[in-house]
C-alpha cells in the first residue's frame, strides 16, 4: 500500500490528462501521483475488514488508522439467546451470541427454568437480564405484555443462583406460577447473561 504523507494536499486531475512526464524535471521531483485507492487505503485499511469487537486505533509504525482488538481484551463475556418453551419441556435456546461457554437449559418445575454452566458465572460479576443479585437474594421481575387491550400477561423473574446456575421463572399477574408457553405462546423471549472480568 502506498502511504500518503500527512499534510499532503490533492488536486483532482482527469485520467486523460498527462501527469508528471509533461512537466519540467524540477517540477516532477516534487510531484507524486496517487489514485483514489491510495487515498482510501491511507485513511483506513479497507482491504482488512474488522473482526467482532475490533476498535479503530492508530498504528504509529505506519502512521495509519487500523482495526485492532482492544488492548486488554473485552471487559466482559456475554450470552444472548432467544428462548421458547412448549408444554412441560425445557426451554429451547436460539443462541445469538455466546462468549461465556456452554450453557444448558433445563426445566425444574412449573415455570421455573435453569441455565447451567460449568462454574462460568463469577460471584458479584454475573448479571442475568440486568439483575446481578447473588444466590437468589432478590429477583428482577420483568413485565411481559402481549400488546392487546389487557397487555400484562405475567412476569419473568431472573436471578443468579451460584457460579453454575442462572434462573428464570414465570408467574401470572396474580402471582401464580405458569409455564412460559402459557404466558407468551410461541413468542421467543430474550435472555442475556453477562459475566464481567
Amino acid at each position: 500500500m502506498t502511504q500518503i504523507p500527512s499534510g499532503t494536499k490533492f488536486v483532482g486531475i482527469a485520467s486523460t490528462v498527462p501527469t508528471p512526464e509533461n512537466r519540467s524535471s524540477q517540477n516532477n521531483a516534487f510531484q507524486e501521483v496517487y489514485t483514489l485507492a491510495d487515498i482510501q487505503e491511507s485513511v483506513l485499511d479497507l482491504t482488512t475488514p474488522p473482526s467482532d469487537g475490533d476498535v479503530l486505533t492508530y498504528d504509529t509504525g505506519t502512521n495509519a488508522p487500523v482495526w485492532a482488538a482492544p488492548s486488554g481484551g473485552s471487559s466482559y463475556k456475554e450470552y444472548v439467546a432467544l428462548i421458547t418453551q412448549t408444554g412441560t419441556d425445557a426451554p429451547v435456546a436460539t443462541v445469538v451470541t455466546n462468549t461465556i461457554g456452554t450453557i444448558t437449559w433445563s426445566r425444574q418445575s412449573t415455570g421455573y427454568y435453569k441455565a447451567t454452566s460449568s462454574a462460568l458465572f463469577t460471584a458479584g460479576k454475573t448479571f442475568i437480564n440486568d439483575n446481578g443479585e447473588w444466590a437468589g437474594d432478590a429477583t428482577f421481575a420483568k413485565p411481559i405484555s402481549n400488546g392487546s387491550i389487557n397487555p400484562l400477561v405475567g412476569y419473568m423473574e431472573s436471578f443468579v443462583e451460584d457460579t453454575s446456575v442462572c434462573s428464570i421463572s414465570f408467574r401470572t399477574p396474580s402471582s401464580g406460577t405458569s409455564e412460559m408457553v402459557n404466558l407468551v405462546g410461541a413468542t421467543a423471549l430474550m435472555v442475556r447473561i453477562v459475566v464481567y472480568n
